[in-house]
């Protein structure tokens, strides 16, 4: 194996935001918060699709060391990441302010409720999903998300790109989120915007309604609807 200097490395160390995917090496990273773990907190740290793991960078030295400070954080297309890995990355993570889980398929449930616990500060959340989901199950809970994402009372700003969720874990999420000013739940079509979840909605400042145009949304959407008997877990 080549010996990597640290003159290599202090570039990596003293970044203060850093994005991780195919081009990056995963030895590198770890090695620079191992030898450089006094240097630069860092602030923001994005994990791209790739062959990267991003999950070995999180339970590297950054989580003991440069993590405190991390404010944002964001997982795009990451098959690395499970509910019980990203809650023990978070819970390193105290002053969190922003969290993307985008096209995340082993992130999901109950999960919400435990990052609304690890992150007490959270400001923003997205949740993007690869397409919406018509769960045939009568008795699968498509609310689960929505009731996790509930207990982040405090939260201003959510977006929920193709969620399942349903008038009721929406409703819940405006009556137990009131200081909610941007709202994305676009391609969410479990959802039917009747007079009484208007009413609710009218104090939110910025709404993306499940119908409104996608021309601004940043991935590729597969296929509109997909049918499914049971969502697989």
């Amino acid at each position: 194996m080549a010996t990597i200097t640290n003159s290599e490395l202090e570039p990596y160390a003293r970044q203060r935001n850093l994005k991780c995917d195919r081009r990056s090496s995963k030895l590198p990273f770890i090695l620079c918060f191992n030898r450089y773990h006094h240097l630069a907190p860092l602030q923001s740290l994005d994990v791209l699709p790739g062959q990267y793991n991003g999950y070995g960078l999180l339970t590297s030295k950054l989580s003991v060391s440069r993590a405190p400070s991390l404010k944002s954080l964001r997982f795009i297309s990451s098959k690395y990441i499970t509910n019980e890995g990203l809650l023990e990355a978070l819970n390193k993570f105290p002053v969190l302010e922003e969290l993307e889980l985008s096209l995340c398929k082993h992130v999901f449930g109950k999960v919400y409720e435990g990052i609304s616990i690890a992150c007490p500060r959270l400001k923003c959340l997205k949740v993007n999903y690869p397409c919406f989901y018509n769960i045939e199950d009568i008795e699968y809970n498509k609310d689960e998300e929505a009731l996790g994402i509930a207990t982040m009372f405090v939260l201003p700003s959510l977006q929920l790109f193709g969620s399942e969720l349903t008038n009721v874990g929406l409703a819940t999420i405006l009556d137990k989120c009131p200081h909610l000013e941007y709202l994305d739940i676009r391609h969410c079509f479990n959802i039917h915007m009747d007079i009484t979840l208007r009413a609710k909605c009218a104090r939110v400042k910025t709404m993306r309604l499940p119908h409104d145009s996608t021309d601004d949304y940043e991935f590729q959407i597969e296929n509109l609807v997909r049918t499914r008997a049971r969502k697989p877990r």
